[in-house]
């Protein structure tokens, strides 16, 4: 525009055009006061002839300067220079995701998913302080070098609104990315901004707008009529998982969409922790060779002919350490000044070494005789305490020992350690079995008759298999039971309560084997059925998972959709977000 040099505002030099839309043109300029390259927004002439948007204008700008957030630009003044109306804002070091987009098509999903989380991230803030932007499309969010993502223009879409100023080429420039709220003349909200960057996770998915029309009035009817395809179904290569992302944000009714953009944030950063571990699990492994021991560090143990473990090639100097890391010896030198003979180190050696083992054995030995007395005593005592002792007895006690309590139904645990009988270290063999099987025969009964106690069974439990709990028949059992089998770690048995579009959608050996293997617990707090017709149900829930890794309590509340399938209840969506 001729614009090159001039000073605006008395203190900013106009450099080159960055770009231009439908309400202004940007300019790279420099602040001669603060010398600092910025970014200059100069409003059309159309628009500055209008008092009642100038008004506006100003209100709006001085809102959005208010705002200080990693993800927003920052909008440093506004002004006005003769018949010049203009923004100064940050100057981004990097393209708008329009340019991206153009010149990519579509993007990686990762870097599509990031991108979103971080523009939800930005709008969050502004909605936190009232300020709906009103106009988020890929033109007004900007990657810089570092890859960050940056939400511009708030404001001005609100200052826009409110003047008689239609032009038709104005409109078009955003009509793409409009809520259907706002294409029927509604007024704006946060859920507004929500369903435009819904809409531009799709286009970054796929490469391509969930509606697409000749006209804008063609347009606008579909998105208020219809609802948005699947990004699965445009681009099939997409993982699982965003589809119920991004059609929750483009739900045509506002109060079905996200409760507020730091809530899709959330979903977005689960959606990019699950995907990474799933990569994770299934990436090839590389096993790097182990380099041969060095024939320097190998000190091989040999027996002595009394009994004592000893060293071959053992040193003097290193026999006189071990002396000194038991606090005992010193090193020893000869008047020469060398070392002593290597047959003298050998005994001081060895005679140190008898002095550091002997003690930790004696130890072990008294521990080992401790445990043997007490198992003795124990076992006397469970047979004495019987009313009856039969061959079977001994069996029957360890199948007592051996089966675990019912779990509560408000939680469900996985396996440990410390609470799986067969990762228990098997203690040293005692003469209690001895004493069961060559017990006498049982003293009759007294004259009076007294109940006897039930015969427990005699089959040995299986000491690695836990009995899984009964499966409820109403849908919120069935997810009881899905999580349960899941906090066992039974994947098989929690992927057979998922339906077949489940599992097509979300393969079980990533989605449950590869998800949950570092589980230990679920805290279900609730698992209700809020609604049941025919075939199909929803189920509440609000769960909370312990595992073992980071992050290591995860908090997830939604539903879960469930068909039935030959009169059995499966696991078919969910609709599950970070609590």
């Amino acid at each position: 525009m001729g614009w090159t040099s001039r000073l605006v505002g008395g203190r900013y030099r106009v450099g080159r055009l960055l770009g231009q839309g439908g309400m202004s043109t940007v300019h790279e300029a420099y602040d001669e006061h603060l010398r600092r390259n910025v970014a200059l927004k100069v409003l059309r002439a159309q628009f500055t002839a209008d008092p009642e948007f100038l008004v506006r204008f100003d209100h709006e700008a001085r809102a959005a300067a208010s705002l200080s957030h990693p993800n927003i630009v920052a909008i440093h003044d506004s002004g006005r220079d003769e018949e010049l109306r203009f923004i100064v804002m940050d100057l981004v070091d990097g393209p708008s995701l329009a340019e991206v987009l153009a010149d990519q098509g579509r993007l990686a999903p990762e870097r599509a998913v990031a991108i979103a989380a971080q523009v939800a991230e930005g709008l969050s803030a502004a909605h936190r302080r009232g300020i709906v932007h009103r106009d988020v499309k890929p033109g007004n969010i900007l990657i810089d070098r570092r890859g960050r993502a940056m939400v511009g223009d708030f404001g001005i879409a609100r200052a826009f609104g409110s003047t008689a100023l239609t032009s038709t080429g104005t409109i078009l420039g955003s009509l793409p990315y409009l809520s259907p709220e706002q294409a029927t003349g509604g007024e704006a909200t946060a859920a507004s901004d929500i369903y435009a960057l819904g809409t531009v996770l799709f286009e970054m998915l796929t490469g391509r707008r969930p509606f697409e029309a000749s006209t804008a009035s063609a347009l606008a009817i579909r998105r208020v009529h219809e609802d948005p395809p699947e990004p699965s179904a445009v681009e099939p290569s997409l993982p699982p998982g965003l589809d119920a992302i991004v059609l929750r944000a483009l739900a045509r009714d506002p109060d079905a969409r996200y409760p507020s953009a730091r809530m899709l944030a959330q979903a977005l950063d689960a959606w990019q922790r699950r995907w990474r571990h799933v990569r994770e699990a299934t990436a090839p492994r590389r096993f790097e060779p182990v380099p041969p021991p060095d024939p320097a560090d190998d000190v091989p143990t040999v027996a002595s002919p009394d009994g004592e473990a000893t060293t071959r090639a053992m040193s003097a100097s290193q026999v006189a350490g071990i002396g000194g890391m038991g606090g005992m010896g010193e090193m020893a030198h000869s008047p020469a000044g060398g070392d002593v003979a290597p047959r003298a180190a050998d005994r001081l050696g060895r005679r140190r070494l008898r002095r550091g083992v002997a003690l930790p054995v004696a130890w072990l030995a008294l521990a080992v005789s401790a445990i043997l007395v007490l198992s003795s005593v124990a076992v006397l005592a469970t047979t004495k305490a019987a009313p009856t002792v039969t061959p079977d007895a001994n069996v029957a006690v360890g199948v007592r020992a051996a089966t675990p309590s019912p779990a509560p139904s408000v939680a469900v645990v996985a396996p440990s350690v410390a609470s799986t009988p067969a990762a228990t270290a098997t203690p040293p063999p005692t003469p209690a079995p001895t004493v069961r099987r060559t017990a006498r025969p049982p003293t009759p009964a007294p004259a009076t008759p007294t109940p006897a106690p039930a015969t427990p069974s005699t089959t040995p439990a299986r000491p690695r298999s836990t009995p899984a709990p009964p499966v409820e028949a109403s849908p919120a059992g069935r997810v009881i039971a899905f999580y349960a089998a899941v906090a066992r770690h039974e994947f098989g048995r929690a992927a057979s309560y998922w339906s077949a579009a489940m599992r097509r959608r979300y393969p079980p050996g990533a989605y449950i084997d590869g998800r949950f293997s570092r589980t230990i617990r679920f805290d279900i707090r609730r698992a209700s059925t809020t609604s049941q017709s025919g075939n199909r149900a929803n189920v509440s829930v609000d769960i909370v998972e312990l595992r073992t890794s980071a992050p290591t309590r995860e908090h997830w509340v939604g539903s879960w959709h469930l068909v039935r399938v030959d009169g059995t209840w499966l696991l078919d969506d969910p609709d599950l977000t970070p609590g």
